[in-house]
């Protein structure tokens, strides 16, 4: 007797669906011990830089009286620079200190032992660098600009309202046309009179082409020049001491070098915005000149901000790496992996602006010196 043939229904296979990384308790974990480190690490790092200036610029200008609502100011304006040189060297500071506690506390060693993947253990991480890397971005391109723009005008409004700030008596100042210009110990007086003023033209080692002497003048801070009054030129001939001729003059205004660029802060190709950059390598090109250092620039716009990624990948990748040794880097190891970025940043700079390297070597080596290191400790780290 046959039996009937009973055919089941096929039932397809499940498919498997890829499950989105979701947001958990130990990444909240890791970036509460990132950010704050990262606040501690910028504002180091912010009070270093405002030290530099206050030994630069700003304790000469406190010292002959200037205006400190108007020296705040300038410092106020002068904090979106400081943040893009800043922002990623904290990171660095802060992914290595927070982390390395993490490692001596065998705190990521038991999410390991967990399950939790090396690979896993990176995403806050990376997340916290590419959030930095868009803010440094924006802040350069929109900030940073506008920052410097506003200083050069405060610390115009600083000349202008105390000239002591650019000239000091028995000291010597070039003006636009390479004129040395010299005041007498006790020439510059309130309100910014001068007396005494002796302006020489010529080459440096020479015999000066002209001479010229006045017994008045003022300082014109808000034209970034010096009136004469009364005076007398003297012309020379070339390379002989025998005046060729003496001629009087009421009135002379003479722009001053030292004065204008004291009153105005000069732009690097870093500083300027994107666009503008372009329009100067595209000018310079059509004019033939050398365009080392914007070139550089170009690259340095992108590079410097995703240093962040590149420092975040990195100190994970080390904290990884030495789990088992159960050994962190301490202070000293974290402030010297931090300031060879900067190191290697600057050497690599000057190269490129001077044309000894290509520009985009010259940029983004620091970058992929980080990430490479990175790269390779995070395989080892999943080998072990």
């Amino acid at each position: 007797m046959n039996t009937p043939h009973v055919s089941t229904p096929t039932v397809p296979p499940a498919k498997l669906e890829r499950t989105r990384p979701r947001i958990t308790l130990l990444d909240l974990y890791i970036v509460g011990e990132v950010l704050p480190m990262l606040a501690g690490g910028l504002l180091i790092v912010i009070v270093t830089l405002v030290m530099g200036a206050l030994f630069e610029r700003i304790g000469a200008f406190l010292a002959k009286g200037a205006n400190p609502l108007l020296v705040a100011q300038y410092l106020a304006f002068r904090l979106p620079e400081m943040l893009s040189l800043g922002l990623p060297i904290a990171l660095l500071f802060a992914v290595l200190m927070s982390l390395s506690r993490l490692t001596q506390d065998s705190e990521l060693k038991a999410a390991v032992v967990a399950g939790i993947s090396p690979t896993r253990l990176t995403m806050p991480v990376l997340v916290i660098g590419a959030v930095v890397a868009l803010f440094a971005f924006i802040n350069a391109e929109t900030l940073q600009p506008r920052g410097i723009e506003n200083a050069s005008r405060v610390l115009r409004d600083i000349i202008i309202s105390n000239p002591r700030v650019a000239f000091t008596g028995g000291q010597f100042f070039k003006d636009a046309q390479n004129q040395v210009i010299y005041i007498p110990d006790g020439g510059l007086k309130a309100g910014g009179i001068l007396e005494n003023i002796t302006i020489m033209q010529g080459s440096e080692g020479q015999v000066p082409s002209s001479i010229m002497k006045a017994p008045n003048g003022k300082i014109l801070a808000d034209q970034g020049a010096i009136e004469l009054t009364n005076g007398s030129r003297i012309t020379y001939r070339n390379g002989d001491a025998r005046p060729v001729m003496i001629s009087h003059f009421g009135r002379a205004v003479i722009p001053i070098k030292d004065l204008q660029q004291g009153a105005n802060l000069s732009q690097k190709p870093i500083d300027l915005p994107l666009p503008t950059l372009l329009e100067r390598i595209k000018s310079y090109q059509s004019q033939g000149f050398r365009i080392n250092g914007e070139l550089t620039a170009l690259n340095q716009k992108f590079a410097k901000p995703l240093a962040s990624v590149a420092f975040a990948l990195f100190g994970i990748a080390l904290s990884l790496y030495t789990l088992r040794s159960n050994q962190s880097l301490g202070f000293v190891g974290v402030m010297f992996l931090t300031f060879f970025y900067y190191a290697t940043w600057t050497v690599f700079n000057v190269m490129g602006e001077s044309g000894a390297i290509p520009a985009v070597l010259a940029a983004w080596t620091p970058d992929l010196l980080y990430a490479g290191a990175g790269v390779a400790l995070l395989a080892l780290a999943r080998r072990r």
